[in-house]
């Protein structure tokens, strides 16, 4: 079995009706425990519990709530669960009868910290619009030599994500000689 985590579920779909479901969090470590925590991208949408604690190869089941009262038009959002260094973004559509179906772009995480060691990290180019939508996106104006991203471009379905790496080469920094 793998380290890390997994989730029993690629995305979660309200559709028109549904102001609840769930999901699981799987510890896919048979022997050690692991902490996780959801952060929510918006105010109309709570996961509960949103923090725990899994023993080895224990599972916990969440479940995630929407506030149809604060939503005017069909959208998506995303809940990101993190254990240490994993982090998954799981995918969030609902649909709001009669709206308007267009792409929206919306970005996991809105700066990337690599501290004094980490050399790449992950975020997700997300299509918050309804599930018959694309968006097609790329990456421009990178002013600096020492940062590659992969992809920096790409075709992303609504409610769905595509996961971009972002790498450093410390060499390249000013200030970063060793």
């Amino acid at each position: 079995m793998t380290n890390g985590f997994r989730l029993n579920v690629e995305y979660l779909d309200f559709g028109t009706n549904f102001s609840q479901l769930q999901f699981k969090i799987i510890n896919n470590n048979e022997t050690q425990p692991m902490n996780w925590e959801i952060v929510e991208s918006m105010n109309w949408l709570t996961a509960n519990p949103s923090t725990g604690n899994l023993e080895g190869s224990q599972e916990t089941t969440v479940t995630v709530e929407i506030d149809r009262s604060q939503i005017d038009q069909s959208t998506s959002a995303f809940l990101t669960v993190r254990s240490g260094n994993q982090t998954v973004v799981l995918p969030i559509n609902v649909t709001v009868p009669g709206s308007t179906s267009s792409p929206q772009l919306q970005l996991s995480e809105t700066s990337l910290d690599f501290g004094i060691s980490a050399n790449s990290l992950t975020f997700y180019v997300m299509n918050g619009g309804p599930s018959n939508t694309s968006l097609n996106w790329f990456c421009s104006n990178v002013a600096v030599d020492w940062l590659v991203l992969n992809p920096t471009s790409g075709t992303t379905s609504g409610g769905g994500s595509t996961e971009v790496i972002a790498s450093i080469d410390r060499t390249k920094i000013n200030g970063m000689d060793d």
